[in-house]
C-alpha cells in the first residue's frame, strides 16, 4: 500500500486551509477596520487594531 499519495493530498489540504484562513482573515480584518473608521474611531486606533487582527490571522494560517 502506497502512503505517498495520501500524505501528499493531506499536505495540500492543510496548505489550502492555511491559505484560506489567511485570505479570510485579511478580508475580515480589512472590513472591520473600515467599519471602525466609518464609526468614528480615530485612524491610529483602527490601524493598530487592523495590524493586531492581521497578525492573528497570519499566525493562525501559518499554524495550518
Amino acid at each position: 500500500m502506497e502512503f505517498e499519495p495520501l500524505i501528499t493530498a493531506s499536505a495540500r489540504g492543510f496548505e489550502l486551509a492555511g491559505v484560506l484562513v489567511l485570505l479570510a482573515g485579511a478580508f475580515i480584518a480589512s472590513f472591520v477596520c473600515l467599519r471602525r473608521i466609518w464609526s468614528g474611531t480615530p485612524f491610529q486606533e483602527a490601524y493598530g487594531a487592523l495590524r493586531a487582527d492581521l497578525g492573528r490571522a497570519i499566525l493562525l494560517g501559518l499554524e495550518l
